[in-house]
């Protein structure tokens, strides 16, 4: 089977190619599950406590007391693009006094959902990856 587009054909064929890529990237956006935000919180958590416990310059004290902040991730915002079962999830931080320096407040993480393990981080993603995950 051939199909061939000529003329106004093919123009109407790329306007609705266009309509419709537009239109699913602008609906690609969806809620996180309750379960997957209380996984990511729990894996900043870690992120957070695994750069103060590999800390040379801290003390026993300061070390205590930024695990103590690490265990108190609060996100300001979320939101998640591509497949519900395997999303791209663009998650803003709130400030934090366990937040590791040079570490940007926006963060991408690529999670996954199986019915018998719930939600996982599957690794860290890009803005790239994020904007360009519509199915």
């Amino acid at each position: 089977m051939e199909i061939k587009l000529n003329g106004w054909g093919a123009v109407i064929a790329i306007i609705a190619m266009i309509v419709f890529v537009v239109f699913r990237y602008n609906t690609a956006s969806h809620e996180l599950q309750t379960q997957g935000v209380e996984a990511l919180k729990t894996w900043v958590a870690a992120e957070y406590s695994r750069y103060h416990l590999a800390r040379k310059d801290a003390s026993l004290q300061e070390k205590a007391d930024a695990l103590i902040s690490a265990a108190d991730i609060e996100i300001l915002s979320i939101n998640e693009r591509g497949p519900l079962d395997s999303p791209i999830v663009r998650v803003e931080l709130a400030p934090n006094k366990a937040h590791p320096p040079g570490t940007p407040y926006v963060r991408y993480y690529h999670m996954e959902y199986s019915t018998l393990a719930g939600w996982r981080h599957k690794g860290d993603a890009s803005v790239w990856r994020y904007r360009l995950a519509l199915f």
